[in-house]
């Protein structure tokens, strides 16, 4: 008898994981688009990845793909600058993986730029709430406008009064103006 329950439970742990739907999501180019540019940013900025997407596609796999979403979340504080650089480093390699992926560039209407990603991140604490100025609570990518959010735990509310808008080419070039620059200015 437990030989036959044996085989049951192993008989249906078979079936369950070689669901067919199932087995298409784990080999799907873009779920593993998204599974490694997680890995990547975990290890690199311990990014944990919260949603990832892309709006106005349904589950067709030759419908052109003109936009991606990705919402990361991050358990650091962060000032402007970092919150710049951090963007702009995210953005730029995804661009690069999704452009030299053979299986999703195909399905690309064009070249995917910055203008069609919308980036979030999330900047909290282990309690779940957003961190306090002077540190960034909240960053976001839209339409090629890079957002800086401020939230007064206070009131619970971002200070849209605090917040900061900046085109995304600005951001990026103030990031090659501060490799140029050198780390300190000499003395007298």
């Amino acid at each position: 008898m437990i030989y036959f329950q044996l085989f049951l439970v192993t008989l249906f742990a078979f079936f369950s994981s070689c669901n067919p739907e199932v087995m298409q999501l784990k080999h799907d180019p873009l779920n593993l688009l998204f599974e490694h540019h997680e890995k990547k940013q975990l290890v690199k900025y311990q990014m944990k990845l919260i949603a990832a997407g892309v709006p106005e596609v349904e589950n067709d796999k030759d419908e052109e793909i003109t936009q991606f979403a990705l919402h990361y979340i991050v358990f650091k504080k962060m000032k402007l600058p970092q919150v710049r650089e951090l963007i702009v480093s995210n953005v730029e390699e995804f661009l690069e993986m999704v452009n030299t992926d053979e299986q999703i560039s195909c399905r690309l209407k064009n070249s995917l730029t910055y203008k069609n990603i919308k980036f979030n991140i999330g900047f909290g604490d282990n309690e779940g709430n957003f961190r306090e100025p002077p540190y960034i609570a909240y960053a976001y990518l839209d339409e090629g406008i890079i957002y800086y959010c401020y939230e007064d735990l206070y009131f619970k509310e971002f200070c849209e009064e605090k917040n900061v808008e900046e085109p995304y080419e600005i951001a990026k070039e103030l990031l090659k103006l501060k490799d140029t620059l050198p780390e300190k200015v000499p003395s007298d």
